[in-house]
């Protein structure tokens, strides 16, 4: 596979891309890039920053991976 979104396609896998909203080292721009490059949707992810650990993390992070897990039935 020549692209990351081509070798998800062959191996069948399900890509989950959380970005933290408040991310001061990962730009927006960046993270957009690699949603593209991956070709998935970016989940953004309110009230964290760049290790998703802030306070709240559990229930800002755990809604959208469920989500994305439920979806894969």
């Amino acid at each position: 596979a020549r692209t990351p979104a081509r070798a998800l396609a062959q191996n069948g896998c399900a890509l989950l891309h959380m970005v933290a909203a408040e991310d001061l080292l990962i730009s927006g721009a960046m993270s957009a890039e690699i949603a593209t490059r991956w070709g998935v949707k970016t989940t953004l992810v309110e009230g964290q920053g760049h290790q998703m650990g802030d306070e709240g993390w559990e229930q800002s992070v755990m809604g959208p991976l469920r989500e994305f897990l439920d979806g894969l039935t």
